[in-house]
């Protein structure tokens, strides 16, 4: 089984092409999104939270509360 690289070089440079966007695209999220919604009040209108810093520890807040929070993480 002779492969050269002629074969490899075009599967190698598919799997870099689909591995970068892949990468940047999971690191932009968790960059937007830190936390991790893991429940819902539907009468109370509250959202359990966990942070993926702190993921032992779980919050409640409301959807308001949670985007000022949101944005006070995201100027520290």
């Amino acid at each position: 089984m002779n492969i050269t690289l002629d074969t490899i070089l075009p599967i190698v440079g598919l799997l870099v092409t689909l591995a970068i966007p892949t990468v940047g695209a999971i690191a932009s999220y968790r960059l937007a999104r830190p936390y991790r919604i893991v429940g819902h009040c539907i009468d109370t209108g509250m959202v359990k939270v966990r942070w993926r810093d702190e993921p032992n520890r779980t919050y409640i807040y409301t959807r308001a509360r949670l985007a000022a929070v949101t944005q006070g993480r995201a100027t520290r």
